[in-house]
């Protein structure tokens, strides 16, 4: 649950970054106050997502029948999954 969290403070954070550059700005030089607060929004996204790995650990929380099924889906078929969550995932 916090690595949730996390990723929609990052997201809203490299959006909100992001979406201050205009296409010549980009070009010529990055701004590293903007570069700071993208790379501070991942980080933290990183850090919450092992905090939650490391509190499930610790309260013995199982892993759900849902998280299972991702899993082996993705050790039969890396392309596949891979493709739908990078490509058709965005667009949904």
């Amino acid at each position: 649950m916090p690595w949730k969290l996390g990723g929609y403070i990052g997201f809203i954070g490299i959006q909100h970054e992001l979406g201050n550059y205009q296409v010549a700005t980009l070009k010529s030089r990055v701004n590293i106050a903007q570069l700071g607060t993208v790379i501070i929004a991942m980080l933290t996204m990183v850090v919450l997502i092992i905090v939650d790995l490391k509190l499930s650990a610790m309260l013995n929380i199982p892993e759900t029948s849902n998280s299972r099924s991702l899993a082996w889906m993705l050790g039969e078929a890396p392309l596949p999954m891979i493709v739908s969550v990078v490509i058709f995932s965005p667009i949904c």
